[in-house]
């Protein structure tokens, strides 16, 4: 299953302070973006940010990474741990893991000579004193790989590039003192040399526009102008749920496609990644396969003690489509066939599947 929109990928949006868009990565595409930088104001002196939101997880995803051999990156590992590289060693890891593919994470890579500190929303995860050969030298550089692998699945954006300065996060983000969300702001100071800032504002032809001043743009290889998006902290989109699938559901392409691991899969769920209370809602899906076995899916919407089906205890909670027979469901194993007034929900086609909900 596809949920086509549940991401609000969108283009072209005005030049802001910050940007208004993120850049959707999908390994499948091999999606990232490179540049080769110069002559350095201090080679072991840098900062790199940039706010990230993961499509999947348990998949090493790759934030930042150098081209050829030299096996240096700053990376999500395959158990949801983050990594610093460099030359092939492990430099810094973090004890924690980060499976949350509902929320975006600030992640801070400050180099301070031999000191590497890993940070993310404002707290710091590692360190490390391991030599530094290769970041911040006249080497290709990638957004979303290293040396073309290891391909970053979601989305990306507001990335800093601080050359001559190792810098805490707060540089670049800061607490909102109404809602008390860590928030991206508007980095104030100089870039140095190999400086850059990539704001992703512009339409595709500029997507890697770099906006500190340095003219150090970026190449794009293998992204679209769909992959260009309004999900950003202060705009955030719902995803499918990565973290509740018990290992059955497979899910990629920036967290909106869902797949079935295996062909004993029967009557899994899963929903989407931020709950809902009050308020207008619209998304869509598209059914890539109608199940195991000669089954179907079930789409809709539940409340959190309650699940999609089609008896009468299970779906006392729940408007359920039903794609194996085209019936629809509300507290009762009877279908019905046509739109609900009551409760304002729309649930059509057997393979194109729209939902529209008013709660209240």
């Amino acid at each position: 299953m596809i949920l086509t929109q549940l991401a609000g990928c969108l283009v072209d949006t005005p030049v802001f302070s910050l940007s208004q868009n993120s850049i959707r990565l999908l390994p499948a595409n091999s999606a990232r973006l490179y540049a080769t930088l110069s002559t350095p104001t201090s080679q072991n002196v840098f900062t790199f940010s940039a706010w990230v939101k993961r499509g999947s997880y348990n998949v090493r995803h790759t934030i930042f990474g150098v081209a050829g051999t030299s096996n240096s990156m700053l990376e999500f590992t395959a158990t949801d741990t983050l990594s610093l590289t460099l030359n092939g060693v492990v430099a810094a890891v973090s004890t924690k893991v980060f499976r949350d593919n509902s929320s975006w994470y600030h992640v801070v890579y400050s180099q301070n000579g031999s000191t590497q500190t890993l940070y993310v929303n404002n707290v710091s995860v590692a360190t490390g004193t391991t030599a530094n050969t290769t970041f911040n030298t006249a080497v290709e550089h990638q957004i979303g790989s290293v040396a073309g692998t290891n391909f970053f699945d979601g989305y990306i954006y507001e990335i800093n590039f601080v050359d001559g300065s190792a810098l805490t996060p707060s540089e670049f983000a800061t607490t909102n003192a109404t809602t008390g969300v860590w928030e991206p702001k508007r980095y104030a100071g100089t870039y140095g040399a190999n400086g850059f800032y990539l704001s992703f504002t512009q339409t595709f032809s500029n997507v890697g526009k770099d906006y500190s001043g340095n003219s150090r743009s970026f190449n794009t290889s293998f992204l679209t102008q769909n992959d260009i998006c309004y999900d950003i902290v202060k705009n955030n989109y719902a995803t499918v749920c990565a973290s509740y699938s018990y290992g059955l559901l497979s899910v990629s392409k920036g967290g909106l496609e869902a797949t079935f691991k295996s062909s004993t899969v029967t009557n899994f769920q899963t929903f989407a990644s931020l709950p809902i209370s009050s308020g207008k809602f619209y998304w869509e899906a598209t059914i890539t396969g109608l199940g195991f076995n000669a089954g179907g899916i079930f789409f809709g919407v539940a409340k959190s003690d309650s699940e999609l089906a089609y008896s009468n205890t299970q779906n006392s909670k729940a408007w359920t489509y039903y794609t194996y027979n085209g019936n629809k469901y509300f507290s009762s194993s009877t279908a019905y066939s046509s739109r609900s007034e009551e409760h304002t929900s729309e649930l059509q086609s057997r393979q194109y599947l729209v939902c529209r909900l008013l709660l209240e």
